[in-house]
Formats: C-alpha cells, structure tokens, sequence
C-alpha cells in the first residue's frame, strides 16, 4: 500500500529547488505506487493566496504545476472542517466532491499556464478573509484560557496537565462543536445525536482529532502564554487530516512540536529533507 503523503506549504522552495535527480526520484516514488499525494485545502488556499502579492506571476506558476503534477498521483482532501461534519452526520468520506476537485484542477492549469484570471484574484481574496475570520475565532477561544488559568489559580494548584486541560475544554465547548457539526453535516434532529457522539468519540476519528487539535493549540496558548497567529488554523487542519494519512512532509517548527500530542506511530511528520532521503532510500 502506499505511503499517503501530503506537503504542508512551507516545503515550496525546497521542491522548486530539487536537482534534476531528486526530481526525478520524487517522481518516480509516487508514479510506482511508494508514496501517494493528497492536497488539502489549507495549501491549495495558501497558493491562491499569492495572487495577491506583488510576486505573484514569479511564484505562482511554478507551484501550480507542481501541484498539478502531484495531484495525478493522489486526490484532493475535503476541508477539515467539513469531513468532521460530514462523519457525524453519516458520511465518512474525507475526499472533496468531483466538481470542487475538477474546479481545483482548472484553477491551478490556469496558474500554471500563467494566468491569473479575475475569478482567481476573487478566491484568493475570500480565502484570505476566510483566514481572518478563523483566526478571529481563535482569539475568542483564548477566553477560554484566561478562564481555565483563572479557575487553576484560585486552586493554588501548581500545574495542569494536558488531559485535565483537554477535559476541560470539552466539557466546556464539546456539545456545542458536536451541535454544531451535525447541523452543518444535515443530520436529522441532531440536538437528539449530541450525547450519543459525546459518548462514542472514539468511533469518529476526525471528530475526535478535531477537538483534541483545538486543545492542543490552546494548551500551547496555556503553557506558552503565547498569542493566536494565522499559522495555527492552517495546522489545525493539516493535523486533523493526518487521521487518513501516513506522513505529513513539513518544516514548520510549532507544528513539529504540536503533532505528538495528536498522532502517534505509525503516523509520522517529517522534514522535507527527511522525506527526500526517504524517497532516495525507496527501491526504484
């Protein structure tokens, strides 16, 4: 079976930057069945995004092809938010629909060939304010840590740990994620459903990862003390679409840090170097 394999978007320079027999490894791990691609919607987003820059026309076409190229070894990922809907309300898919998959392929042939059409400067523009907008709800959900604080230090306890931080917080905010998915997955009365996923997480992974990844973003906002940064929704999704894969190639190094708290082996993350010596060691 392959290895699923998904790029976070800081390894784009590294690719552009490969020898031409790295390349052509890369190539060939994938096109034999070693490795298999899969994108997510926070790096194809992150690639339209640089229509907006004043560089766009550099960087843009580049990462486009190679996308593309990826892309025919794999498919393209739902958004994290929609697979945790989607599985609580009964469909367990975390792949995209055909027309947004086929959308995504025409967005990024029109990259590649150069051309950044209107209708992708509109998509970059809503991805951005998509951004902002999560990055807001982050900021409401340190309230919730300044609460936790608060309530640790009227005990006079001197630590909390990550599971009495995590049981915290979905004793808090876990009916009202829960409410909120099966509303957006359309389930039939789903103020009825709430308990029962409460109680039988284990049996949604997406879910459950969804939830703990909220905890351990924030637990890094507890023990760090430190502020929401754009980043953080970004790898909140590419941690939660890790329950379907195998390796997440990514230099970043917050995430590095955050990925044990929510996967273990045989799940792994990687530098970008390190997946390449991978791919070099791969019988060809």
């Amino acid at each position: 079976m392959p290895t699923r394999t998904t790029f976070d978007s800081n390894v784009g320079d590294k690719l552009f930057a490969l020898s031409d027999a790295d390349r052509h490894a890369l190539f060939a791990a994938f096109r034999d069945h070693r490795f298999s691609f899969y994108l997510t919607g926070e790096v194809f987003e992150e690639t339209l995004c640089l229509a907006e820059t004043s560089y766009a026309t550099q960087l843009l076409p580049g990462q486009a092809r190679w996308l593309l190229n990826l892309l025919s070894f794999g498919r393209f990922l739902a958004d994290w938010r929609e697979i945790s809907a989607k599985e609580v309300a009964g469909n367990r898919s975390p792949f995209a629909s055909a027309k947004i998959a086929s959308t995504v392929r025409s967005v990024l042939k029109e990259l590649a060939a150069g051309r950044i059409e209107p209708v992708v400067k509109t998509m970059a523009m809503d991805a951005r304010k998509r951004k902002e907008a999560n990055v807001a709800s982050y900021r409401e959900l340190q309230d919730i840590v300044r609460d936790i604080k608060a309530a640790k230090s009227r005990t006079k306890a001197s630590r909390i740990t990550f599971d009495e931080f995590r049981d915290e917080y979905w004793a808090r905010r876990g009916r009202e994620i829960v409410l909120r998915f099966l509303r957006e997955g359309g389930a039939k009365d789903p103020e009825s459903r709430v308990d029962g996923v409460l109680k039988n997480l284990g049996r949604y992974p997406y879910t459950q990862t969804h939830m703990t990844v909220h905890v351990a973003i924030l637990w890094r906002y507890y023990v760090d003390d430190r502020r929401v940064h754009e980043g953080d929704v970004h790898d909140a999704g590419l941690l939660v679409q890790m329950v379907g894969l195998d390796v997440l190639v990514s230099d970043d190094k917050a995430l590095r840090e955050t990925f044990p708290l929510i996967h273990s082996s045989p799940k792994r993350i990687l530098t970008f170097d390190e997946f390449m010596a991978e791919v070099r060691r791969s019988p060809s």
